[in-house]
């Protein structure tokens, strides 16, 4: 299979390779001008203007933008946000808006935010730049264990053929900036595999520490990576555990500070009016049948990866051959570590995420399959069928995402019932989210270039 980590690959540092990467696919990710986000990502996109002007998460001074926007009672029935203490707050982790505030530095204060609009910009921008840095982190990584070329391919793979691109890549979602942080973190843990010092695995400790803050989920990769420093590098455990741990604890001071509760704030999504009568709270939706559940979140026509997403089918094949691969120890635990996020999603019954394109909730996951595919890479090559086959797979899966970027929404989601109401449409092979905005793009082209039309109050 893989002679494991190439020392020749990972010196010197390959960052022309990482410039090529980021700056690629920067691009690509602006080129359809629209903010994809929705009600989840509105708070993500003004917390971080609040933490510079007024050094507060109180979301309290943008009510008449939000009420001028039309979004204001929208957020609230939603519950992405919440009134607590006289504060408007949102009910979401606030690791995303932290991780992009110097992206918003000279924007705010230079006085540029003022519309709504302007928002959207650094909304897309910003996630725009932090997926592709993931992407050039993840080319980092690959590098190491494959060589250069095919870590480039890839590092456009993991940018171009997932929910990396559809989704995280196109407004402030949570997802986009714990990408950056445990891309960041597999990268130096295989430095320190390396040879790197202390300081590495501090820096390491540290972006796990902000993607646990950016989504609780990623506690299970952060769990991983040290259980792989405790078993391999236990010499590395306190300089990566210390900063890990203050970010967990300043996590948990914020959550009670502001919800009275460590889990957050997510109390108010479940019982909003969108959501509220379900009857879920954050201790029963996590109680859907394991494995109709796997089923759902790997193949079901609506969201599941290996249909939206089949080239990463190698890595989820992969996920047992790795554990048993001595020359790549960090390799059992990425497996170990999307095992048990598959497990969580698969096991939450509001599985699908909302109206979001493709499986965007194992979008943290992706990084790891990734550097899974890097060590699978010799033998993927090895033959030309398989080489074929994988290319094939690629080709599907970009082409998928290019649907997402450029012909979505097409109501599907809405009509002929709305999916929230009827998962069920989720395994209807007969009118599946793909074919029916496809048959859209193709007859009315790709969505308006928003971001270029004139100003608008309404997004």
């Amino acid at each position: 299979m893989s002679n494991g980590i190439d020392p020749a690959a990972a010196n010197p540092i390959r960052w022309r390779g990482f410039a090529a990467v980021v700056a690629g696919l920067f691009v690509i990710f602006n080129l359809n001008f629209r903010e994809m986000g929705g009600v989840d990502t509105v708070p993500s996109t003004l917390l971080p203007a609040s933490l510079l002007s007024e050094g507060t998460t109180d979301l309290s001074g943008f009510r008449p933008l939000l009420q001028e926007a039309g979004l204001l009672d929208a957020l609230f029935a939603f519950g992405s946000v919440q009134e607590r203490q006289g504060r408007l707050v949102s009910s979401y982790p606030i690791g995303n808006a932290l991780v992009v505030v110097p992206f918003y530095a000279i924007p705010v204060w230079s006085g540029w935010l003022g519309e709504w609009r302007d928002y959207e910009w650094m909304s897309k921008l910003s996630a725009a730049l932090v997926v592709a840095l993931s992407a050039g982190f993840v080319f980092l990584a690959a590098a190491q264990i494959a060589g250069g070329r095919p870590a480039f391919v890839l590092a456009f793979a993991y940018g171009l053929g997932t929910v990396a691109w559809t989704v995280a890549s196109q407004a402030l979602w949570q997802h986009g900036p714990g990408m950056l942080c445990l891309a960041v973190a597999f990268f130096l843990a295989l430095r320190i595999e390396s040879g790197a010092g202390r300081w590495a695995a501090a820096i390491a400790g540290a972006a796990l520490g902000v993607a646990v803050i950016c989504r609780s989920v990623n506690v299970i990769p952060a769990g991983a990576v040290g259980l792989f420093l405790l078993i391999h590098h236990r010499r590395h455990v306190i300089a990566f555990s210390l900063p890990l741990i203050a970010c967990v604890t300043w996590l948990a001071w914020y959550n009670l500070a502001t919800f009275d509760e460590l889990r957050g704030g997510y109390a108010a999504i479940f019982s909003s009016d969108w959501h509220g009568w379900r009857g879920l709270d954050a201790d029963t939706a996590f109680t859907a049948p394991l494995g109709r559940g796997l089923a759902n979140v790997l193949l079901s026509p609506g969201k599941g990866l290996l249909v939206y997403t089949p080239y990463l089918g190698f890595a989820v094949a992969a996920l047992v051959p790795v554990c048993f691969a001595r020359s790549f120890p960090l390799g059992r635990y990425l497996a170990l570590s999307f095992a048990f996020l598959l497990i969580l999603v698969a096991k939450l019954t509001l599985w699908w995420g909302g109206s979001s394109f493709g499986p965007r909730y194992l979008a943290e996951a992706l990084p790891a399959l990734t550097l899974v595919l890097a060590w699978l890479w010799p033998w993927i090559s090895a033959r030309r069928w398989r080489l074929s086959l994988f290319t094939a797979t690629l080709a599907y899966s970009v082409a998928v995402q290019s649907i997402g970027v450029f012909f979505t929404p097409c109501e599907w989601h809405h009509t002929p019932v709305y999916v929230d109401h009827h998962p069920e449409r989720l395994w209807d092979w007969h009118d599946t989210q793909l074919e029916r905005c496809l048959a859209v793009g193709l007859r009315d082209g790709p969505k308006s270039f928003e971001l270029l039309e004139p100003s608008a109050t309404r997004r």
